[in-house]
């Protein structure tokens, strides 16, 4: 009917909004509209993404922890949904997050995980990670320098060089790139909540539910396990 919508979710938890919600999920566990969720997802493109959910006749999105870029295991690698999206979206992961390596006090390489500014600009980081609300970042964008190198079994990896530089502003942190080249030196996020890069706030979007379980927190305020956003085209 005409008053009918679609709840966009990524695909695992369309079954839940069928028999728990009793209303129409843009993608299900058949994983039917899994890349059209994926795409929609991982768009740093606002008008574009927003054309994604009028197309689809979308009126909630609905976001959980699980989903997003917190929770990592060392030793199975990152236990998110974030990879998968990526995936169905026909994009790379070294687009969005990277692994690098560099050295400790004792001399010993060890991984660290570093964020692209598509990771932040993506539409699941700007609503669930930072509510839709206006990032300037301050004292929080980070320039490294890397070398890449092949290590006893043939297999390449990047090792950082140095100590990061922080910058106070993001414009900065472009100027330092502008001087230096942009080879072998990247703008990158050590944190999944605390962007490096500028976000305006998103005009259509309202938060309209939040469960009582908060697992983070999103500068003065939380985020709870499972958040929901109404679309208001």
């Amino acid at each position: 009917p005409e008053s009918a919508y679609g709840v966009m979710s990524w695909w695992d938890y369309g079954h839940w909004i069928t028999d728990i919600a009793h209303r129409i999920p843009n993608a299900n566990p058949h994983q039917q509209g899994a890349a059209e969720a994926a795409r929609y997802f991982t768009q740093g493109n606002v008008s574009e993404a927003n054309k994604m959910l009028d197309e689809l006749g979308s009126r909630y999105i609905i976001f959980s922890f699980r989903s997003a870029l917190y929770k990592r295991n060392p030793d199975v690698g990152i236990c998110t949904d974030l990879p998968a999206m990526i995936e169905w979206a026909g994009k790379d992961r070294g687009e969005f997050f990277e692994y690098y390596y560099q050295r400790t006090q004792t001399g010993e390489l060890e991984p660290v995980l570093r964020y692209y500014p598509a990771y932040y600009q993506s539409m699941y980081a700007r609503l669930y990670v930072f509510g839709g609300e206006e990032v300037v970042p301050y004292y929080s964008t980070l320039v490294i320098s890397y070398t890449e190198k092949i290590d006893k079994r043939g297999v390449a990896y990047k090792e950082i060089i140095g100590t990061p530089q922080t910058f106070a502003t993001y414009e900065e942190a472009e100027a330092f790139l502008e001087l230096e080249g942009f080879s072998n030196h990247r703008i990158v996020g050590d944190s999944p909540g605390i962007s490096p890069v500028p976000l305006e706030e998103l005009e259509h979007y309202k938060l309209v539910y939040m469960s009582p379980t908060e697992v983070a927190e999103r500068g003065e305020e939380t985020i709870s396990e499972v958040e929901i956003f109404e679309y208001i085209p």
